[in-house]
């Protein structure tokens, strides 16, 4: 781990590195998983965003960094602990056990005196900022904004990856059933009944949702980097437009609005959006800036700060509850993408299986390459969700295990594997695919996706297949 951030060359006492992206990709999911009771995925952002696991070298979703003059602290909860102990060096800090003080009751007992808090506006959401602040009151701990990333300044242009900048491509109506000034119009109605006319889009689902394009910019997500201001006369998007070239996603965006002119979508440089933001703050009255909720962090701090404090109208993104139901189209395409998940799964299992009779070995990591390879053969396919997690007798029963070249176990017949494995579609993502079991006896749990559509998640329906074998789950 390195701890080598610059702090002396900033009026800061201290740091703090999360593990967001500028568009909270990693939260939003963290959310989700946490409220639906589902398993903790290993949510990814793009490598050129991955400042926490740069300054700590711990590759985790999960888990922030506060770097002193002298000190550097780690914190992430019980999913990563042993990982954590393995990847860092620092002081980890185990959340939620006993005596493990937060990050600001760290920061207060460290500080008494007080102290300036550094941190970069972009990755840190307005209310994650809000909170932080309230907890800080009274402490003479100050958290200041920086206008530069002082990970970005000791990470040599040489070694940082660089970021992805992937075609577009359009969603075709035979997936989506809706056409996006159809969907421009709902928001738009949303926006007005909120008391704005005029909103801030952050969430990269929601734009790729809202303009039925799809991208390859953040790992195992086909979204694109991008922000979006809509208003009720115009739509602008921010984002690299040499993404748009190709696939005709340009003519797509034109073509559409041919006969509303007003709904022609305008192309930005991802960078201009702060200048916008000023802009539109003189020009509007109210400007709906998504907000908090269980499913979203809303926006960054630093959207909120462009905007004059009297014309925010922070409120949960309307985007969320119109992309949450679902038209027939959208319906049919959910059965077909778990159906043709299901399919993988049923050719993994017999491959694995016959070739484990005739002998053949296989280690974790060979199952989980093998079964990316037969979900990528299915049509629609758009590759994984996640990471696929394969773990065999121990390394199973670790909190979110993932095989490495220096505990990559040979699969055995008389042990336990565990495999996570997601799959995007043109459709949907089919969620997770959790497979319990000992070859070359396959019991197959399908848990969290399709038995939310119907069955709470204590339901025992899915170990079905064991009991009538005589058994149950492990663990």
């Amino acid at each position: 781990m390195s701890s080598e951030v610059q702090l002396g060359t900033h009026p800061v006492d201290a740091y703090i590195v999360t593990s967001s992206d500028e568009h909270q990709n990693h939260h939003v999911d963290e959310t989700i998983n946490r409220i639906l009771g589902l398993p903790f995925q290993s949510v990814e952002t793009d490598e050129y965003d991955r400042r926490r696991e740069y300054i700590s070298g711990f590759s985790e979703s999960y888990g922030d960094a506060i770097i002193t003059m002298n000190k550097a602290i780690f914190w992430t909860d019980g999913h990563y602990h042993l990982q954590a102990q393995i990847d860092c060096n620092w002081l980890l800090m185990r959340e939620r056990r006993k005596n493990i003080p937060t990050r600001t009751q760290w920061l207060k007992a460290e500080f008494p005196n007080g102290a300036r808090l550094g941190a970069n506006p972009k990755i840190i959401s307005e209310y994650m900022w809000k909170q932080f602040k309230h907890e800080l009151a009274g402490a003479k701990i100050h958290l200041m904004a920086l206008n530069v990333s002082l990970v970005d300044e000791i990470w040599p242009k040489s070694e940082r990856p660089k970021k992805r900048t992937k075609d577009t491509f359009v969603l075709d109506f035979k997936y989506t059933g809706k056409n996006y000034t159809a969907k421009l119009e709902e928001v738009r109605n949303e926006v007005k009944k909120a008391g704005a006319k005029v909103m801030v889009v952050t969430s990269l689902d929601e734009i790729a949702w809202l303009l039925n394009i799809r991208g390859r910019d953040i790992p195992f997500s086909p979204f694109l980097r991008s922000y979006l201001i809509l208003d009720m006369d115009n739509v602008f998007l921010y984002v690299n437009s040499k993404q748009l070239e190709k696939n005709d996603v340009l003519s797509y965006l034109h073509a559409q609005s041919v006969f509303k002119h007003y709904d022609t979508v305008q192309i930005r440089n991802y960078s201009d959006l702060w200048i916008d933001l000023r802009t539109k703050s003189q020009l509007y009255n109210k400007i709906l800036l998504p907000s908090h909720c269980v499913y979203s962090e809303g926006a960054s701090h630093a959207i909120y700060e462009h905007i004059i404090p009297e014309k925010r109208l922070p409120h949960q993104s309307p985007i969320i509850y119109l992309k949450s139901v679902k038209n027939a189209v959208e319906i049919e395409g959910m059965k077909r993408a778990h159906v043709k998940d299901g399919a993988a799964m049923c050719d993994f299992f017999a491959y694995i299986e016959a070739q484990m009779v005739k002998g053949k070995v296989f280690t974790e990591m060979d199952m989980a390459n093998i079964l990316d390879d037969f979900r990528f053969e299915q049509l629609e396919s758009l590759g994984n969700s996640f990471r696929t997690i394969v773990g065999f007798a121990g390394n199973g029963a670790q909190p979110h295990y993932i095989p490495t070249k220096n505990t990559n176990a040979i699969v055995f017949h008389n042990g336990t594997v565990v495999i996570e494995s997601g799959g995007q579609y043109y459709a949907i993502p089919a969620l997770v695919s959790k497979y319990v079991g000992e070859f070359p006896y396959v019991y197959v749990v399908l848990g969290g996706g399709a038995f939310l559509i119907r069955f709470n998640l204590s339901s025992n329906l899915h170990t079905t297949g064991m009991w009538s074998e005589g058994t149950s789950a492990p663990g």
